[in-house]
């Protein structure tokens, strides 16, 4: 495994120990994913696992767009879950992502 003086917890070759993954799980208050009317699926995996991470740890996770911006788990500071206009063809995106067509590079 890697090596750290630092921060030693953070450097494995597995990737539910990859140390982004632990930074977001225990350093962040939230992910906002940028997003834009581009097919979601085509997206690497890592993009996925960094929400997967930040949904399993009760995380914010928010999606932003040139359009607008959606927050999925706790509301903008003016109590509203969206802003702006969010792209139609980004929501059924969302609709068709199928996590068996993602690859890892």
């Amino acid at each position: 495994p890697g090596t750290s003086k630092l921060f030693p917890e953070y450097f494995t070759h597995r990737i539910e120990d990859s140390c982004f993954l632990k930074l977001i799980a225990d350093c962040v208050k939230g992910v906002a994913m940028v997003v834009n009317s581009e097919d979601i699926s085509t997206r690497t995996g890592w993009v996925s696992l960094e929400a997967y991470t930040a949904i399993r740890n009760f995380k914010c996770l928010d999606f932003v767009a040139s359009t607008g911006a959606l927050a999925t788990t706790k509301p903008f500071a003016d109590l509203a879950f969206e802003y702006g206009d969010l792209d139609p063809t980004i929501s059924d995106n969302f609709l068709k992502f199928d996590v068996q067509t993602l690859h890892f590079n």
